[in-house]
């Protein structure tokens, strides 16, 4: 009788517990302020919120999220630039399924998966560039 109440407790309490977020890659947004090409900063990813303004444009990162099966991890976060109506957005997910990845033991170089947007895309030459990436 004990046990049939404790495991019931013990799965409503799984169900009830808020789930941890935790970053198996690496983030960070790259800034071309004056246009792609030219110079960069590099802002690192450790949670949701504003990372970079210039003018009227406002972007953040929001839609943190993970996936992980026995075999496969998959990771995703949401860059968005907004100025007044005007959105820009782009979403990248990072996946590692390779066995020998799990704790990089062959110390291999992975590149990285990334997505970017002018925010201005009438005049990509002079107009700031995003781009959000992530790497294992």
């Amino acid at each position: 009788m004990f046990w049939k109440r404790g495991i019931s407790l013990y799965i409503l309490l799984l169900a009830t517990v808020n789930v941890l977020k935790a970053d198996f890659f690496k983030w960070d947004v790259v800034v071309f302020a004056e246009g792609y090409g030219l110079s960069h900063e590099v802002f690192s990813v450790r949670e949701a919120g504003t990372i970079w303004k210039q003018g009227d444009w406002i972007c953040e990162i929001s839609d943190f999220w993970t996936t992980i099966t026995s075999e496969f991890l998959l990771e995703g976060k949401t860059l968005k630039c907004k100025q007044g109506e005007t959105e820009h957005l782009v979403t990248v997910t990072c996946d590692l399924n390779n066995r020998g990845r799990q704790h990089n033991s062959f110390k291999e170089q992975f590149s990285p998966t990334n997505a970017g947007f002018h925010l201005e895309p009438e005049d990509r030459i002079n107009s700031a560039y995003l781009r959000l990436r992530c790497y294992y």
